[in-house]
């Protein structure tokens, strides 16, 4: 991103958040005549209890969230691209929305079926503003939509909110200082400080945290997925940004 506060590039790295990557990427096991059945949920590989008789499972977490104002311009909203997260998404607005967001953008880019199916209760209330969209042009020398979508989000949202935040549906925003109280009480900081256009946030990558099969619906990611890289990885050099959307000059990557 190229964030442009008057003529100066301006970019703040911030120490006090990180932004947790979680890279799924779970074992797929060979079978044989004395392997034991496998447990398939919704067409992919879950953990046995997944299968259990339904009195044996544990409950699922509902993962509501509470609504916001739709007339509001919420302080800080997120933009992303999704695609066939319909597991995850409701566990990453709510705990979103329990550090303060209070507006998010959703471009689905071609999920099956759309992500409205697990979304609606959120649309209806304001809190998920949702659009599906699977001919986003990628931009030359990108590996994706999201570049495009993030233009579109900015163009045609960005002077709602004071702060916009780009990051992806596998990606958490973790604050690491306990003293802050929200998203919206650490970006306030540099709310006067007009030479900030945006904040870097490091990545942190999570693996499978020695799991073989993905743990059912209604379980926690956050709690399943636990180990990480060494803050010191070369993946961890990536960033994210949260910025003021009426001070993006530019977008790339």
């Amino acid at each position: 991103y190229d964030h442009r506060s008057q003529s100066m590039k301006t970019f703040k790295f911030l120490a006090q958040l990180h932004l947790v990557v979680l890279l799924l990427l779970l074992a797929h096991t060979t079978t044989s005549q004395d392997d034991p059945p496998k447990c398939i949920v919704d067409g992919v590989l879950a953990a046995p209890e997944a299968c259990a008789p339904p009195d044996q499972r544990p409950p699922p977490i509902q993962f509501t969230a509470p609504s916001t104002n739709p007339g509001k311009d919420a302080y800080v909203s997120i933009c992303t691209a999704i695609k066939d997260q319909h597991i995850d998404i409701r566990e990453w607005i709510f705990y979103h929305r329990a550090i303060g967001v209070e507006r998010f953008y959703l471009i689905d880019t071609g999920s099956s079926p759309p992500m409205q199916t697990v979304l609606q209760d959120h649309i209806d209330s304001g809190l998920v503003h949702y659009s599906y969209d699977n001919a986003v042009p990628w931009r030359p020398g990108t590996h994706g939509p999201q570049i495009t979508i993030y233009e579109r989000c900015i163009q045609q949202h960005g002077n709602r909110h004071t702060w916009m935040a780009f990051i992806d549906a596998d990606e958490f925003l973790i604050l690491r200082d306990a003293t802050v109280a929200d998203l919206p009480t650490l970006l306030s900081e540099y709310d006067d400080q007009d030479t900030i256009g945006g904040l870097a946030v490091n990545w942190i990558v999570f693996g499978s945290s020695g799991l073989l099969n993905r743990p059912p619906p209604g379980t926690s990611t956050l709690s399943n997925y636990w180990k990480c890289a060494p803050e010191q990885h070369s993946e961890n050099q990536h960033i994210k940004s949260i910025v003021r959307p009426l001070r993006v000059a530019n977008t790339t990557t």
